[in-house]
Order: C-alpha cells, then sequence, then structure tokens
C-alpha cells in the first residue's frame, strides 16, 4: 500500500488534502479538510516555494514579495513525481488577489528525448518533496499543538 499526495492547501483557516492510497490492481482516493491548524514546519515548507515563483512565473523578485502561497498539486504519472503551486498576489486597484497558477513540472522527462529543460531542479523537486513530507506527517496525526487552558486559568 502507497499513499501519494496529490493536492495541499491552506488559507490560515482550513487544510485541505487530497490524496491517493494505491492497493494492489486498484487505488482509493481521499479528499481531507480540517480546521487543525498544520504545524510550523508545514507552513514554513509551503511558504518555500514562493522562492521559486520569480523563475516559474517570469516575474521579478520585487514583484513576488507580497506573494501567499496557498497551495500545491503533485502527481506521480508513470512514477515520475511532478508539482507545481498556486500563489496569490494582492492586487492595489482590487479587493480580490490575483491567482498565480504555476505550471505543473515533472521531475524528468516521460520519455526517452523529452526536454530535461522543462522538468524540475534538484532544489525545486525537493521543495515539493518537502511539502508532501509534511502533509503526510499531518494525515498521520502531527498537527499544530492547540492551545490548552491551564488548570488555575481555569478555576478563575
Amino acid at each position: 500500500m502507497t499513499r501519494r499526495i496529490t493536492k495541499v492547501s491552506y488559507d490560515g483557516e482550513e487544510m485541505h488534502i487530497e490524496h491517493i492510497i494505491q492497493r494492489e490492481g486498484y487505488s482509493d482516493t481521499y479528499k481531507m479538510t480540517s480546521e487543525d491548524a498544520p504545524t510550523q514546519g508545514f507552513i514554513d515548507a509551503l511558504q518555500r516555494l514562493k522562492t521559486l515563483i520569480p523563475y516559474w512565473g517570469d516575474m521579478t523578485t520585487e514583484q513576488t514579495q507580497n506573494c501567499e502561497i496557498r497551495g500545491a498539486f503533485f502527481s506521480w504519472k508513470r512514477d515520475v513525481f511532478g508539482g507545481g503551486f498556486t500563489a496569490l498576489r494582492p492586487l492595489k486597484n482590487c479587493a480580490s488577489p490575483m491567482v498565480l497558477n504555476m505550471p505543473h513540472k515533472p521531475s524528468m522527462p516521460y520519455s526517452d528525448g523529452g526536454d530535461e529543460g522543462t522538468c524540475l531542479t534538484t532544489i525545486e523537486n525537493e521543495l515539493l518533496l518537502a511539502v508532501c513530507a509534511e502533509a503526510e506527517k499531518y494525515l498521520d496525526g502531527e498537527r499544530a499543538q492547540m492551545e490548552l487552558p491551564l488548570e488555575n486559568e481555569a478555576k478563575s
């Protein structure tokens, strides 16, 4: 049995994770939404994708300064890992942000002779896999520590 993360998003209030569990001969798809906050490690891994926006989005670093990463998506086509991500960029003259859907990139060409220039670099691959690893931890129950009232505070 193999669990593969296919999509994650976190808007500061709700966590969404989609994943596939592959079994011998078939697979099951699961979608989960939770109000349990993720760990800081998950938030950091997701936000590190922001470093990819200038290259993937053909933008200057200054243009991406206020961007916020909202989610990432992953594929495992023919056992080749690939992925991309979504960012929001606030706009000066609009109440809604611009949504930047970065393109999907495979970690290696799907066929012999494919264009390696359109594939993930080692660093890009590691950044996306780090988000997957944090999502796996979330599914396994690792969440942000909730505030628990102290005994003395409960009596007052």
